[in-house]
């Protein structure tokens, strides 16, 4: 009798299958048909579907897509939709993302009905006044009894819709509403407290003639909301006012809330945010997002007093400068997540403190090199300590004010091994690389020792080299390195 491998258990091989990214399986279904079967539901239980013609994707045929879609459980179909997503089954399907709209839409939502957990759904603007499509659309929604988020872009609610979205969203954990138009009046008159099991919301681009009262009333009837996103408003005025006054009158509703993200146009001044953060005395945030919002001394001056400097973790910043970005670095020792603008490498080589994040999982941000020639070096030995860091972006300053140089004379970082990439080498969990709109000039010895020393490196974005056939080059070697660049995940069909 041969001996049995430990390989050779079901249980043992579907346990190693769930840590493995995709090309690895495809490498592993290989060695007999005995493990293509088994891996073959792990392979296409995520599928990402994109317009043919992509660069990198893979073409694949609809027959080969119907025979293996009985092993989808997550869907992203981008781009237009093809006849046979008519007759299309995927029995375990949970995840659904649909970025188009075709009369096979409806129907394939309502044949998955009973498995669906999630869907993200955008209605193309030609169609996005057509009433009769959007009561059907919510009719069809309504009727998943396992559905608990819902990303929903490009519709209205009209008053013959409200029974059933209030229906819905009663069982819903996540709600994302975004180019929205409520066509009705009084909303939050309706509501009573039908969504107590929501903890996140978003609410974006909402039109009509909803006040920015008539919004915030919707906090009423989310008690359990964890997670706010309240962006893309236009305000004047004494609306402006009103959202200092009435955020944090409203808020106070939702005791469980620690993480926020508010968008206001035009910008709001630094006291903004002050009247909230001042209002959230026992429950410490976690989140913060300002992205069009000014965060400055005021409000930094008091979360370095208060308890949220020990609590907060993720940061999204817009118009900071970049000592305050130094400081913030060295200051909140739980931070795993920052987005800022705009930090020069003085303020980081003249400052002696060290990073106390040790945490951080995600940094992006714009590095203006004042004395490139001795700085480089120094800059990247500053992001290797940081060696839980898994996404890095570098970009571009989005604002330029004052105290910004201009534009043709800031310079970035070059990801170069005589200019000091090397000293990144411990970033060995690094998965998301972005050098966006940056001036990068790599080689092949540059692209394979990112190969060799960060394994978990997934995505790249940004332009790799000026030359456009020679980017195109260093690409197909990150392709035939296992390493995919993100704008070449997933397939098309033929």
């Amino acid at each position: 009798m041969p001996k049995l491998h430990p390989l050779d258990l079901p249980e043992i091989r579907n346990h190693l299958a769930l840590f493995l990214p995709r090309h690895e399986l495809t490498v592993c279904a290989r060695l007999s048909q005995e493990w293509y079967n088994a891996l073959l539901p792990f392979i296409w239980s995520e599928l990402r579907i994109m317009p043919a013609g992509s660069f990198g994707s893979k073409i694949i045929s609809p027959l080969v897509f119907a025979r293996d879609s009985s092993c989808i459980q997550r869907l992203d179909y981008l781009g237009k939709s093809k006849p046979y997503l008519g007759s299309l089954n995927c029995p375990k399907l949970k995840y659904l993302t649909l970025q188009l709209h075709d009369p096979y839409v409806i129907d394939f939502i309502r044949r998955h009905r009973t498995t669906l957990r999630s869907l993200t759904f955008s209605v193309l603007k030609d169609l996005a006044g057509s009433e009769q499509y959007n009561h059907e659309f919510w009719e069809v929604v309504k009727s998943c009894p396992l559905l608990e988020t819902l990303y929903v872009s490009g519709t209205h609610i009209t008053q013959q819709d409200l029974p059933q979205c209030w229906s819905l969203w009663s069982q819903l954990t996540t709600l994302k509403l975004s180019n929205i138009d409520f066509l009705l009046p009084g909303l939050y008159e309706s509501s009573g407290a039908v969504a107590t099991r929501i903890k996140d919301l978003e609410l974006a681009w909402i039109g009509g003639s909803i006040p920015l009262e008539s919004q915030l009333e919707v906090l009423k009837w989310c008690p359990e909301l964890v997670s706010l996103v309240w962006r893309n408003l236009s305000s004047r005025g004494s609306d402006r006012r009103s959202i200092r006054k009435l955020l944090p009158a409203y808020t106070r509703h939702c005791p469980k809330l620690v993480k926020l993200s508010v968008e206001v146009k035009p910008t709001a001044a630094d006291d903004g945010i002050l009247p909230f953060l001042e209002s959230r005395t026992d429950v410490p945030m976690e989140k913060l997002s300002l992205k069009k919002n000014w965060f400055g001394e005021t409000a930094w001056s008091h979360i370095q007093q208060s308890h949220h400097r020990y609590s907060l973790k993720i940061l999204e910043l817009k118009g900071i400068r970049g000592k305050m970005v130094q400081e913030i670095l060295c200051t909140l020792p739980n931070l795993t997540s920052i987005s800022a603008p705009w930090i020069q490498d003085v303020d980081i080589l003249e400052d002696p403190r060290p990073w106390i994040c040790s945490g951080l999982t995600k940094l992006s941000v714009c590095i203006d090199l004042v004395k490139k020639e001795t700085s480089q070096q120094m800059i990247f030995e500053r992001l290797g300590d940081l060696k839980s860091l898994e996404t890095l972006v570098l970009s571009k300053v989005e604002s330029r004010g004052r105290n910004h140089r201009p534009m043709d004379k800031v310079e970035f970082l070059s990801f170069r091994l005589d200019h000091g990439l090397d000293s990144l080498r411990e970033l060995r969990k690094l998965s998301c690389l972005g050098v966006l709109e940056l001036f990068q000039e790599l080689s092949v010895e540059e692209v394979r020792w990112m190969m060799e020393n960060w394994p978990r490196l997934r995505h790249v974005f940004g332009s790799l080299h000026p030359n456009g056939s020679v980017d195109q080059t260093l690409r197909w070697i990150l392709i035939d390195g296992m390493v995919a660049p993100r704008i070449d995940c997933g397939v098309s069909i033929l």
